[in-house]
């Protein structure tokens, strides 16, 4: 059993590793998910061959075999027979969502799987949108009550993602219009420019990711950013003269906070904060990662 342990832990840390490194992305991660069963296939051998002689040699050999197996099902998953969502013809899905009358305030949910997001100002409309994917098509749901109108997107899968799937989303925001955004996804790659967009808060949660987000100087003052991530790097950059107040609980994650001072119990502020004329406060929670906050 000690064998078992022992594999899977080093396994684990060289896709963090590998994470970290840009080796693989965090959606390839992901994919991984769908073969889950492997591990009690694995499981279950470790406790068959426990008491054998050289039982130890059966448990490597059962790794190396599910190691192959998972690099034909991601790498080339048309020799095991299984469909490789590449071949599938990707569609493009275009929405948009218009302000309602009256509207002064708008909020935007995403819910979503593993995915590259892109995020940014730009839309003459209250939102506009793209998606790009061979197996997954989105949902837009929209409602509006006492001036806040609220659009929710849901991304659906039309099929299984292994293989070398590709899961687009462009999203671009009306730039005079403040914005709530809350974003719940997957192991995914974000990119969220928020440079020209007036910012009220952002709720992400994620699995391991890759996250830039740039926040400018239309962000509303006393907004707050609220981040939860499992293993994953994290890039955040806000303008200078913006008081930054930053609450960081990641004990395990490698962190580089120029230009911020520690204030204890894991509380950093950019330094003039007091003086600042607007401020916002970030929160951020993650596994091991590496976080960069960057002033320009």
């Amino acid at each position: 059993m000690k064998w078992f342990w022992g594999l899977l832990i080093l396994i684990i840390g060289v896709l963090i590793l590998g994470n970290n490194l840009s080796i693989w992305t965090a959606s390839d991660i992901e994919r991984l998910f769908v073969l889950w069963p492997l591990l009690l296939i694995l499981f279950g051998i470790s406790l068959m061959a426990r008491n054998w002689k050289m039982g130890w040699l059966v448990i490597l050999a059962a790794f190396w075999g599910a190691a192959i197996f998972v690099y034909f099902a991601l790498i080339t998953p048309e020799k095991l027979g299984i469909e490789d969502v590449a071949l599938k013809t990707t569609s493009e899905d275009n929405f948009s969502v218009d302000a309602r009358s009256g509207t002064s305030k708008a909020k935007v949910t995403i819910k979503t799987g593993a995915i590259k997001l892109d995020l940014h100002g730009g839309s003459d409309k209250l939102i506009e949108g793209q998606m790009v994917s061979n197996y997954a098509s989105p949902e837009v749901s929209v409602s509006s009550s006492n001036g806040v109108t609220e659009a929710e997107i849901v991304t659906k899968n039309k099929s299984v993602a292994i293989g070398r799937g590709k899961n687009n989303l462009e999203l671009s925001l009306n730039e005079k219009i403040p914005f709530d955004v809350n974003i719940d996804s997957g192991a995914s790659v974000l990119d969220l420019d928020f440079s020209d967009i007036v910012l009220q808060s952002l709720d992400l949660n994620s699995g391991a990711s890759t996250l830039d987000i740039k926040v400018g100087d239309k962000v509303k003052d006393g907004a707050n950013m609220t981040i939860a991530s499992g293993v994953s790097k994290i890039t955040i950059i806000v303008p200078s003269g913006l008081g930054v107040e930053m609450k960081a609980t990641t004990p395990l994650s490698t962190k580089d906070f120029s230009g911020f001072s520690s204030k204890g119990e894991g509380i950093y502020q950019s330094d003039g904060y007091d003086a600042s004329s607007k401020k916002i406060k970030i929160n951020i929670t993650a596994g091991v990662s590496t976080i960069k906050l960057i002033t320009k």
